[in-house]
């Protein structure tokens, strides 16, 4: 079985994403401002703030396994994260996707990670990160992913600190 048919299908993203996204930018206009009339801003920006949501939720999901790991535990968990990440852009074959330069190498880490983490910053932006949540978990264990997002609280009780 090939390894795309193993992954969840991708959340949508919205038209625009995918071209701040699958657009390199050795193939764009350097200095184009930000476009004030989308959410999405471009990819640098979806790159940054999916980035933090993806290693947050990693985290999170790392977290609500049992018995609970400990703080190092989690964080040599979380360090695996790049490994994950190159299995899934690799899935959902992302590189084949990207207009590019032909100098430019979308196999390194950083190109990899980048790929990775604007998509999540669009899915975060459309849908919101539940729906990041969701399709991690989903990513990480398929088999468990609806325990262990349902183990994330949705809010806080406030009764504990009343």
């Amino acid at each position: 079985m090939a390894a795309e048919s193993l992954l969840p299908p991708a959340p949508q993203i919205d038209g625009e994403a995918m071209l701040q996204i699958f657009v390199h930018s050795s193939v764009r206009f350097h200095d184009a401002p930000l476009d004030a009339n989308t959410p999405y801003g471009d990819g640098k920006r979806l790159a940054f703030i999916g980035g933090r949501a993806l290693e947050a939720a990693y985290a999170l999901i790392s977290s609500n396994k049992h018995p609970l790991p400990t703080a190092e535990a989690l964080e040599e968990e979380v360090s695996k994260l790049q490994e994950q990440v190159e299995k899934w852009v690799e899935g959902y074959k992302w590189r084949e996707m990207v207009r590019h330069a032909n100098d430019v190498d979308l196999r390194t880490p950083e190109e990899t990670r980048y790929l990775m983490d604007a998509y999540v910053g669009a899915v975060l932006v459309g849908s919101g990160f539940q729906a990041v949540l969701n399709w991690i978990a989903t990513l990480v264990d398929p088999s468990r992913a609806a325990e262990l997002v349902a183990t994330v609280p949705r809010s806080p009780d406030r009764r504990r600190f009343a």
